[in-house]
């Protein structure tokens, strides 16, 4: 089942600089980390002036989508899924 989460998270990231390209290793959310298993979809969406790169992961029994503002670089759990029908 989706839930929709908005709460702030701290991530560990691994910056390619070489290939352009950031993936995630781990999400700490609630005082737990969660190792990022595979990454789904990683894409960027400017909203305005404002440019946030999405992050659509799996950690294991669930699935996460981040939000990581470009400017700040600060990251927000947006939803989690468990995979069950709603």
């Amino acid at each position: 089942m989706r839930t929709p989460i908005n709460e702030a998270v701290k991530v560990r990231v691994d910056i390619d600089s070489v290939a352009q390209r950031a993936s995630l290793l781990c999400v700490r959310w609630q005082g737990r980390d969660y190792l990022v298993r595979e990454t789904g979809m990683a894409y960027t969406v400017r909203d305005g002036r404002k440019q946030v790169h999405v992050f659509c992961v799996n950690v294991g029994a669930l699935d996460m989508r981040i939000h990581v503002d470009g400017d700040t670089l600060h990251a927000t759990l947006i939803e989690a899924s468990d995979g069950l029908a709603d």
